[in-house]
């Protein structure tokens, strides 16, 4: 039988400072998630007033994340865990960074439709808010497969099915958006930048797949 040495060495530190970073971390790249989303919502309601201030959150939720990325790395490096369990764990804390960098993508190019004024149609913004609503929901049960991990093995496997499930309704999302987006928008600028927007949420919302995925290898790994 597997003596489980990196679910050991977890359990072992629940509150240890890396694990207590590694759960802020997944905090902030869903902080990302959330004010993307609530910036699509102002769009789709015409507040664009308040959009501004939601995308200047998604920018300062990522640079939070990674100065905990660094941190934890940091921590890692002077801890006492076999290399090579130190380089799975670094490997899934760099995975669920790349999580923040897409969402600051989809934001950095819904800023450049608001501030160049470019005509999209309601039922795009619509479709779009969908797909972040759905996304947000899929980092949530990130966050809860990453807060369980050395706590509760079968709450975090559980919780990856979920993020499972909802990566593959943003999977059947994005093509549906991609079609309206095709159909519904003349100007040829206007579909570069919001199909690097809705790439950037279908490439966040995969990271996070992979992400509850690597977890779940860890987590299984080490039974």
């Amino acid at each position: 039988m597997s003596e489980r040495p990196l679910l050991d060495w977890l359990e072992r530190r629940k509150e240890s400072s890396v694990i207590v970073k590694a759960r802020l971390h997944v905090g902030k790249v869903l902080d990302t998630a959330v004010d993307l989303d609530r910036a699509l919502g102002f769009m789709l309601s015409g507040r664009k007033d308040e959009i501004p201030e939601a995308l200047k959150r998604v920018e300062f939720d990522e640079k939070a994340a990674d100065n905990l990325e660094v941190s934890i790395f940091e921590e890692l490096s002077r801890g006492d865990m076999d290399p090579k369990e130190r380089e799975d764990l670094m490997r899934l804390v760099r995975r669920i960074d790349d999580i923040a960098d897409w969402y600051k993508v989809a934001a950095r190019n819904l800023e450049l439709i608001v501030e160049t004024g470019e005509e999209v149609p309601e039922v795009l913004w619509g479709a779009l808010k969908e797909m972040t609503k759905n996304s947000v929901d899929c980092c949530r049960f990130l966050k809860v497969t990453i807060d369980a991990l050395g706590k509760n093995r079968e709450e975090a496997m559980r919780a990856r099915a979920e993020a499972d499930r909802y990566e593959h309704i943003v999977d059947d999302l994005y093509f549906g958006v991609k079609k309206m987006m095709l159909k519904e928008v003349v100007d040829a600028k206007a579909v570069v930048v919001l199909n690097d927007l809705l790439v950037g949420i279908e490439n966040a919302t995969d990271s996070i797949k992979a992400s509850a995925d690597q977890a779940y290898i860890l987590v299984m790994g080490s039974r």
